[in-house]
């Protein structure tokens, strides 16, 4: 996912490191500020809706209230994120256990996933 919103360029967005533009008067910006405001809206509205229409939906209604795409991201990090690195131990364990030494592509390996561990 954080590939995903890198390429987007909308990760900063969702990490935290590019936060909203504020206008110098707020009670009176200036049309570059009001510019600047309205593409930030909009890359945040992008961000969020890139989380929120790929998390399962069992994760939905752990983010159904959140309206900030930090704030969503944080709050699935913290509850998820040691259950991810978890399904990574163990995918990255069966991928052992299948003798798959990651020099060639899964897809070319899956025949000795499927008959059985051979060794070279």
């Amino acid at each position: 996912m954080e590939i995903q919103l890198r390429a987007l360029a909308q990760w900063e967005v969702v990490d935290g490191t590019l936060t909203a533009p504020v206008p110098l008067d707020p009670a009176n910006p200036t049309p570059d500020e009001v510019r600047t405001s309205t593409a930030w809206t909009i890359c945040v509205a992008h961000a969020y809706a890139e989380i929120a229409l790929r998390v399962e939906d069992d994760f939905g209604e752990v983010i159904a209230t959140i309206d900030n795409p930090h704030d969503m991201w944080t709050t699935l990090e913290s509850i998820y994120g040691s259950r991810q690195s978890g399904i990574q131990a163990v995918i990255n364990a069966e991928l052992t256990l299948a003798c798959w030494d990651g020099r060639t592509l899964i897809t070319e390996h899956h025949d000795h996933i499927v008959m059985g561990c051979r060794h070279r």
